[in-house]
């Protein structure tokens, strides 16, 4: 169930009564709410994910260096399994691409979005940069 709420006390109250997620309106808009209510499993794991953080996992957006040791690579060249971090997508020529393939070329300027620990996203971070 989802609900709205409009105070930090009606928040604890509607989670108390059931509800799996609650909306607080002072600080979401629309969009999380339509989100969670048109794709739940979707909106939920994401947001599961980004909760993940004060487990100890981070989100970052990582550059790749015109002239860095990954350039021209693929993804499944640079070992980003070794490094212990995921990519989710791909920033390139100001669109998007979302959960890009392992055999995808690594270009100048990419901004890739990586999740793990934060000590392995920092160490690939700094590679990219190499």
């Amino acid at each position: 169930m989802i609900a709205r709420a409009i105070t930090n006390e009606t928040v604890d109250r509607r989670t108390v009564a059931g509800a799996t997620r609650v909306f607080s309106t002072r600080t979401a808009n629309a969009q999380p709410m339509a989100s969670y209510v048109l794709k739940p499993n979707l909106a939920g794991a994401l947001s599961e994910l980004l909760d993940e953080k004060s487990k100890g996992m981070t989100i970052r957006e990582v550059s790749i260096a015109p002239d860095g040791s990954y350039m021209g690579r693929t993804i499944g060249d640079v070992g980003l399994r070794r490094h212990g971090v995921e990519v989710t997508g791909i920033g390139r020529d100001g669109g998007q691409q979302f959960l890009p393939a392992r055999d995808e070329a690594l270009r100048p300027l990419d901004v890739l979005v990586m999740i793990g620990p934060p000590p392995n996203v920092r160490r690939f971070a700094e590679q990219a940069g190499k």
